[in-house]
């Protein structure tokens, strides 16, 4: 199949194509394709930005940072940085929401649905691989230091 560009309703076709469990929210131009992570719902959100010529696609863990806990997870995302090859950990710091994001530029690009289902293994598998040492780090007094003593520890390195 050749490529399409990824808009919302290119996005949405692929998910009835491929059979995918998702919902929609036309005023928000958002796709939520249905996932669980850590025996919770936490969908990976598609969210095209079409003013800038960009599509995010960002799955939030489904628990909250508490604020004296920010130091020690924007440190263990520090380190999940630098042992993964793209996308990014992000901290809201208004809400303690964690979650990671990979966003395509799309502005002339094309992508076909097997690139675009693989950029959504990448980040919920991203997720999945470190999702609970970030709930240990988050909720329970852990650190990344605790969990991952070695550089070779860190999911994903």
């Amino acid at each position: 199949m050749p490529g399409r560009s990824l808009t919302f309703e290119h996005l949405e076709d692929l998910c009835r194509r491929r059979g995918l469990p998702f919902k929609t929210n036309e005023d928000t131009g958002q796709i939520a394709l249905l996932h669980r992570i850590l025996d919770e719902d936490a969908p990976l959100y598609l969210i095209p930005h079409p003013g800038r010529g960009m599509v995010s696609f960002v799955v939030p863990l489904p628990f909250r940072v508490p604020a004296a806990r920010y130091p020690f997870i924007t440190e263990a995302a520090a380190r999940l940085h630098h042992a993964s090859c793209m996308g990014t950990w992000v901290l809201e710091l208004a809400t303690g929401e964690l979650s990671f994001r990979v966003t395509l530029p799309v502005h002339g690009a094309e992508y076909t649905d097997d690139g675009v289902l693989f950029v959504t293994r990448v980040v919920v598998s991203t997720v999945e691989a470190a999702a609970a040492d970030l709930r240990q780090i988050a909720l329970a007094g852990k650190t990344s230091f605790d969990l991952w003593p070695r550089a070779a520890l860190v999911p994903g390195a």
